[in-house]
């Protein structure tokens, strides 16, 4: 990053190129962890939703991957990458461009402000995150989405034919930034109807004659 101003052109694009340049090889790396963890990954996010049926397929990681790749092949250890690979991308461009263009234009040497360039980075990285945060909502979503647990089926969860059917899906139903809030949060309605279970009325009493 750079500490001045630039004066002219070149100093842009050669600043910019730099920003690229590290922007680009931390992407590739971020980017391959993602897609090494994602087996990982899914297993731990069905392991969670099975609580809501109380089932214990996803009980340890031989079991797991056995009943992953039982049901979905291969494939199935990497439902929900693709929304998290396009998070991640986002996020990284995102959050070191705003960075670059904070420290470079705002926040100079010669700015009263200076001490704040510190700080720069870690508040562009949650503007980005925030951004795409549905992205992240969807690929939770996807990688439970059809499992053989409650929590991956109806009525808890719609069946969807790709992530992008699910991302349009919960942003029809204002549910992109669900789990975003720590403290206030509401449930789903279709949850709530499923876990909602009407006690029966008592047996009626008979009397012999």
């Amino acid at each position: 990053m750079s500490r001045e101003a630039p004066t002219s052109k070149d100093d842009v694009k050669t600043l910019l190129n730099k920003v690229c340049d590290h922007t680009t090889k931390e992407m590739i790396a971020r980017c391959s962890a993602v897609i090494i963890s994602q087996p990982f990954h899914v297993i731990a996010l069905r392991t969670m939703a099975q609580f809501i049926g109380q089932e214990t397929i996803y009980c340890n990681m031989y079991l797991s991957t056995v009943e992953i790749y039982k049901e979905d092949g291969i494939l199935g250890f990497f439902a929900g990458l693709a929304p998290r690979l396009v998070a991640e991308i986002i996020t990284i461009w995102l959050s070191n461009l705003l960075a670059y263009a904070l420290n470079t234009y705002v926040l100079t040497e010669s700015s009263d402000l200076k001490d704040l360039r510190q700080y720069s980075q870690m508040a562009m990285s949650y503007v980005a995150q925030t951004v795409t945060y549905p992205l992240s909502v969807t690929s939770t979503v996807m990688a439970v989405n059809g499992a053989r647990i409650q929590g991956g089926r109806p009525p808890f969860m719609v069946i969807y034919g790709g992530w992008y059917s699910c991302l349009k899906d919960l942003h029809k139903q204002g549910q992109t930034s669900r789990g975003s809030s720590m403290w206030f949060r509401k449930a789903v309605a279709h949850a709530v109807a499923a876990t909602s279970v009407s006690p029966m009325p008592p047996p009626p009493i008979t009397y012999k004659s």
